[in-house]
């Protein structure tokens, strides 16, 4: 571990059996993988959850699908560092502890309990509750995370990744290490008038024989847009690279794999469920067009991915 833990006592984790809830608010969160119904908030938590999410938070759910239930408890502040107080980014940064069965995660201001036994469900500590923290980094850190493993369970996952609606209303999925440029392509894709899913992360689940890419309500650049039942087939992985012309290229499939697998947050840490990620990364690679994406600040290369190699 390179900072110190976030929690002062990280053997001391909170014990689910023993939550102490907030109040007695509920809201739920519907989008891919859900619905995501979370209970024991306070009036006020509840309130702003419902705003930062308000284009996918939904008042009842009357659907053939099981919720996905994460309770939210109290925990003193004084039982997390203080280098959480900093502030810092999104996700740069989070503690875990993998089981068989569970992962505790630890990140600034919250701690939770992942249940992996059966369908996911979730316990999440936090001393926050009218805080302008709370929904976009404390709450969002912890979703993010449950998204996360959600995905992996149904097969899919979500990946760091620039997502568009490219010709045909099929997906282009742009992957590539840190400052390969994935928010650059989605603002040329945008310029030229092709809808952005995401510049961050983008859900990739199994459906009807095939691989939907879809929006997911996190903090990014083209955030805004509703996120609720927009997904759309997966046509194409490209691997970008920046340079001065635009060419594609084949990519060799375990190359593009160890990419893949590297831009998958949260989950791809977990030694106990590598193999199921690895699985979900070939099924997903098997059911699309891949290539290597050299672009240009031209935009043009939009052109070539109209025949993809």
């Amino acid at each position: 571990m390179s900072h110190e833990p976030f929690l002062k006592d990280p053997d001391n984790f909170p014990d689910p059996d023993n939550i102490v809830l907030w109040g007695d608010d509920t809201i739920i969160i519907d989008f891919v993988g859900g619905p995501y119904r979370f209970t024991g908030l306070s009036r006020s938590q509840a309130v702003a959850l419902q705003s930062h999410f308000s284009d996918c938070c939904i008042t009842s759910y009357h659907g053939d699908k099981p919720f996905v239930d994460s309770r939210i408890g109290r925990i003193d502040e004084e039982k997390f560092s203080l280098h959480g107080k900093t502030g810092g980014g999104v996700y740069e940064s989070m503690d875990y502890e993998y089981q068989q069965k569970s992962v505790q995660v630890a990140g600034i201001y919250f701690a939770a309990h992942l249940n992996l036994s059966g369908s996911i469900s979730a316990s999440m500590w936090t001393p926050l509750n009218d805080h302008h923290w709370f929904p976009g980094i404390v709450f969002e850190n912890f979703f993010r995370n449950l998204v996360a493993y959600r995905l992996l369970e149904l097969g899919g996952v979500l990946l760091h990744s620039a997502g568009v609606v490219g010709h045909e209303n099929q997906a282009w999925v742009f992957v590539g290490h840190s400052g390969a440029g994935k928010s650059t392509i989605a603002s040329l894709c945008n310029l030229q008038g092709f809808p952005i899913l995401s510049d961050d992360l983008n859900a990739l689940l199994p459906a009807d024989d095939g691989i939907f890419v879809e929006k997911v309500p996190f903090t990014g650049t083209f955030r805004s847009g509703s996120s609720r039942g927009n997904r759309y087939p997966l046509g194409l992985i490209c691997r970008i690279v920046k340079d001065e012309k635009n060419s594609i290229a084949p990519i060799n499939k375990g190359n593009l794999l160890a990419l893949l697998i590297a831009n998958s947050p949260f989950v791809n840490q977990d030694p106990i469920r590598l193999d199921r990620l690895m699985d979900n990364h070939l099924s997903v690679l098997n059911h699309c067009h891949r290539t290597l994406l050299h672009f240009s600040q031209d935009g043009r290369f939009t052109e070539l991915l109209t025949s993809p190699v």
